[in-house]
């Protein structure tokens, strides 16, 4: 078992780099050194896992052995939290998908969800048929919601689209939860595609990965991902992320050196002289509380795709 690496190319606006970048340089504890002249970076980043996967794969408790649930979990919440830094990232990549309000309003609800943390064989992600699951996920949305929308209407205040970043105000919290709870259908499925991942690895752990294992697992993870966002959308070339986020969750647990390896490089698009990008800077990402006082109604309601075009 060897995980294939991952690349990926985007251009970014310079004044919205950090912001667009802050969930992956924290999710794998890198910052950037930043110097750049120009008006747009082309950055590529290159993830990879470096040492023997086998090794750290066959090292874990398999499922019926003591000790193999806890293994699991890690592997569970180590999906999930890069699921939800790398599709911000994708999605704050192109302010132009903020103007699909709809889509992009449950979008951020499931950002503001935190990872759900299994408890049981069988059950490694949020059920939204489940009492249990329903309530832990609200009560993490109502707390984080408003950061969530506090980052995107600050990317779109730093871009200069006002009249969008108001929709977007940390005070329409309430309001953007009540029209998930009443037509949440893109954010329940996101849910349903990030079980579908975890499934694929999770409960194989401790197994010995041949082949046509390894293939469907591979198989399983890039359909859950294929169109996420819209027809024809090539998300699934994500898919070599969370193969690498697995083994690396693995790694923690058993207590080895973390061998996942994220490299970004950035090249400005005018200006060459100017300073690209390093990778050797540690970041924290700050948090802020949301006062519920004085709350706005929103004047207008949610649009889709076809309605802004």
């Amino acid at each position: 078992m060897k995980p294939l690496p991952f690349k990926h190319s985007v251009a970014l606006d310079s004044l919205s780099l950090t912001s667009v970048l802050m969930p992956i340089l924290h999710h794998y504890r890198t910052g950037l050194d930043q110097a750049v002249l120009a008006d747009r970076i082309q950055l590529e980043l290159e993830l990879a896992y470096r040492a023997d996967a086998d090794a750290v794969w066959n090292a874990v408790p398999s499922d019926g052995q003591y000790g193999f649930m806890k293994c699991a979990a890690r592997v569970s919440l180590q999906i999930q939290k890069a699921m939800r830094c790398w599709l911000q990232m994708y999605w704050f990549a192109n302010p132009e998908n903020f103007v699909n309000t709809a889509k992009s309003s449950q979008l951020l609800t499931y950002l503001a969800c935190r990872p759900y943390h299994p408890k049981a064989k069988n059950a490694y992600a949020y059920d939204p048929l489940d009492d249990w699951s329903m309530t832990s996920m609200e009560r993490s949305i109502r707390g984080d919601l408003p950061d969530s929308l506090s980052r995107a209407a600050g990317l779109l205040r730093i871009l200069g689209k006002h009249d969008l970043a108001d929709f977007y105000l940390p005070t329409h919290a309430t309001w953007f939860l009540e029209e998930t709870n009443r037509d949440g259908k893109f954010f329940f499925e996101i849910l349903a595609r990030e079980a579908r991942i975890i499934n694929a690895w999770a409960p194989h752990i401790g197994q010995p990965m041949g082949p046509d294992r390894l293939r469907k697992s591979r198989e399983a993870t890039a359909a859950a991902l294929q169109g996420l966002f819209r027809r024809g959308d090539p998300l699934a070339h994500l898919a070599p992320i969370f193969e690498i986020e697995a083994v690396g969750a693995l790694d923690l647990q058993i207590g080895r050196p973390d061998s996942r390896s994220l490299v970004l490089t950035g090249n400005p698009e005018r200006s060459p002289e100017a300073a690209a990008l390093s990778h050797v800077m540690p970041i924290s990402a700050p948090r802020h509380r949301f006062r519920r006082s004085g709350e706005l109604a929103i004047p207008f309601s949610l649009i889709d795709d076809e309605q802004a075009a």
